[in-house]
């Protein structure tokens, strides 16, 4: 194929492969896989570091087929590889289920999100990958193989955030969990050092926690606290206002000072379902500000 320049969303990434495949299918990817001296997965394209910059062989499953198939007896669920999580949550969520946690970003890729180890947010809630149970991989003899926590017990955590280094992903499965409700606050200009010194209680205030700080001022900016309405925490967020007058905003916020916050999801405490609370953003919207570097 011919050369393509290929970057990712904050432009700071910039490669041409030598050739950008897109297979329509697994039989397609599985040949592209085998007659490749080298070959690099490419996701949705939102990570700041050189993880996929090749000079070789780049491969995209967006074209593959779209799955999503829910057992509903055992509540797992078998997603391809290109699926996004802002294209998955509303689907469980129709049928009375839904993930532990989600991406900041609705836009990503859950195979690409998985495997880069992203993230968790807080201390009661963990990263992405531990909801997979399994992954279907096209590995270097082109060869697709099925991985579950109960064929590889010892190495199963490590292959699921592999960074592509074992194969091409192309299908996982998740658990999942009945539906639930979140509410969602913003807090202002938390003062640093006592954050810091009290960082435990701070994470530990919701399922998840970010702190955003633009290094301006001696004060995290913005603090997004994320609670499930089923549960309990150590902390409550009116809490919050110990520490040398944060506040709770008072209108929509952006991680990125001074852009528009109606492209995030519904703050100042009103609850929700997860999937329109744990992400930050909004699916019909762009992510990217176009500042965060």
């Amino acid at each position: 194929m011919a050369e393509h320049q290929i970057r990712n969303w904050a432009g700071n990434v910039v490669f041409a492969p030598a050739r950008a495949h897109r297979p329509t299918t697994v039989s397609e990817l599985q040949k592209i896989v085998a007659s490749a001296s080298r070959v690099r997965a490419l996701g949705s394209g939102h990570s700041f570091s050189r993880l996929v910059e090749t000079s070789h062989d780049l491969v995209s499953l967006a074209s593959l087929p779209s799955r999503c198939d829910l057992d509903t007896e055992t509540g797992s669920a078998v997603v391809s590889g290109a699926l996004r999580y802002g294209e998955l949550a509303p689907r469980l969520h129709a049928v009375g289920r839904g993930l532990h946690n989600t991406g900041s970003l609705p836009h990503i890729a859950i195979v690409g999100a998985c495997s880069t180890g992203t993230h968790g947010s807080g201390d009661c809630n963990s990263c992405l990958a531990t909801a997979v149970t399994a992954f279907d991989c096209v590995v270097s003899t082109g060869d697709l193989v099925t991985v579950s926590r109960e064929s590889h017990p010892a190495s199963f955590d490590a292959m699921v955030v592999s960074l592509g280094l074992f194969g091409v992903i192309t299908a996982v499965t998740l658990e999942t969990q009945p539906t639930f409700d979140v509410a969602q606050t913003v807090w202002d200009d938390m003062d640093f050092e006592a954050a810091i010194d009290s960082l435990d209680a701070v994470l530990s205030a919701g399922s998840s926690v970010s702190l955003f700080t633009t290094f301006r001022k001696p004060v995290f900016d913005q603090v997004w606290v994320k609670q499930r309405v089923d549960e309990s925490h150590p902390l409550s967020p009116d809490d919050f206002a110990h520490w040398n007058g944060a506040r709770p905003a008072q209108a929509q916020r952006h991680p990125v000072p001074g852009h528009d916050g109606s492209t995030c999801t519904t703050q100042q405490g009103v609850s929700g379902p997860w999937h329109k609370r744990l992400p930050h953003f909004r699916l019909d919207f762009t992510p990217s500000a176009g500042d965060e570097l």
